[in-house]
């Protein structure tokens, strides 16, 4: 057998590694168990020589052991806490070890908490407590907390929160302002907010115009909304400009045949035909400059069913109609 033969023979395999460490961490469990008062590293390894990485791994599973039973109960008390950093004394792990073992067991326990609180479509006070207890536990405001390692997770919250209110096509100051203070709480700017919901903003302002559209007429309380809305969405100069021209075109447009069948049509049917076309145009999928419109005029027999109303932009239709 060559000396290099001879060396790869002599390396321990996975299976012997984690024999080992499994060994390890038996030994310090159960003198930890016996012997808690009087334990340490040196009473509880037998005279042997032992790797310093095996034991370090060993080390710090023990101590993740401990922290995983303590938030066994969905928390971790102060009276725990003190405890187990005893244990990380006695097991003389460093600081920074068995802080980053603390760090991503309480990242778990945040994410479980704030999943359930996504899949009641709001954060309120007592998600709010118990996402606010688990961050303490590491000295960290929650919104500090969810700002730095659930950014994604908080914008994806919002923007199903967005898309619930807005659900029947309107936007109420309340839930505006439940949306911002839950954007704060989770530690997401302002700004990062509006751009998180950027798509889903410019998709509900659409709807509003389509809507009007439809109505053949824009109220002033509805004209004050649409204003109000684009301030508070902060939408690029260019939509807003877009938006404000659509909605004055409602006001003067002539009362053309043309006009006349689109104006017509019922509120519930356009939800329906909005979400039908999942607010694109049905011939080339554009988003803006939309319309509702009859397949086969009114004048023509053509009734208020969906299969017969079609979502078109302004240039698709103006080919149909050409």
């Amino acid at each position: 057998m060559s000396s290099a033969d001879s060396t790869l023979a002599s390396q321990p395999t996975k299976n012997d590694v984690e024999s080992r460490v499994r060994s390890l961490i038996e030994l310090l469990e159960n003198s930890l168990t016996q012997n808690p008062e009087t334990f340490s590293i040196s009473t509880a390894l037998p005279v042997q020589s032992y790797e310093p990485q095996l034991l370090d791994q060993a080390k710090q599973a023990v101590y993740r052991k401990v922290i995983e039973r303590a938030w066994e109960d969905g928390q971790f008390t102060r009276d725990e806490q003190q405890t187990a950093r005893w244990i990380a004394e006695r097991l003389e792990l460093p600081e920074g070890e068995f802080a980053a073992i603390e760090l991503d067991l309480a990242k778990k326990q945040f994410a479980a908490a704030l999943g359930r609180a996504m899949s009641d479509g709001s954060l309120d006070a007592d998600d709010e407590r118990r996402l606010q207890k688990i961050s303490d536990t590491i000295g960290m405001p929650m919104a500090t907390f969810a700002g730095v390692f659930f950014h994604a997770e908080g914008e994806k919250f919002l923007r199903s929160m967005f898309l619930e209110a807005v659900a029947d096509n309107h936007l109420l100051t309340e839930e505006w302002g439940a949306l911002l203070s839950t954007a704060n709480k989770l530690g997401i700017s302002h700004h990062e907010f509006l751009q998180a919901i950027r798509h889903q903003t410019r998709e509900f302002v659409e709807h509003v115009i389509v809507d009007a559209k439809a109505d053949g007429e824009i109220s002033a309380h509805e004209e004050e909304t649409m204003v109000w809305l684009l301030q508070q969405l902060e939408m690029p100069s260019d939509f807003c400009q877009y938006a404000v021209s659509e909605m004055a075109r409602v006001q003067s447009r002539v009362q053309s045949t043309q006009a006349l069948e689109v104006v017509t049509i019922p509120p519930q049917l356009r939800t329906r035909i909005w979400r039908k076309y999942n607010g694109r145009c049905a011939a080339c999928s554009a988003g803006d400059y939309l319309e509702m419109v009859r397949i086969i005029p009114k004048s023509m027999g053509g009734g208020d069913d969906e299969s017969n109303i079609q979502l078109l932009c302004r240039r698709c239709l103006g080919q149909t109609h050409a």
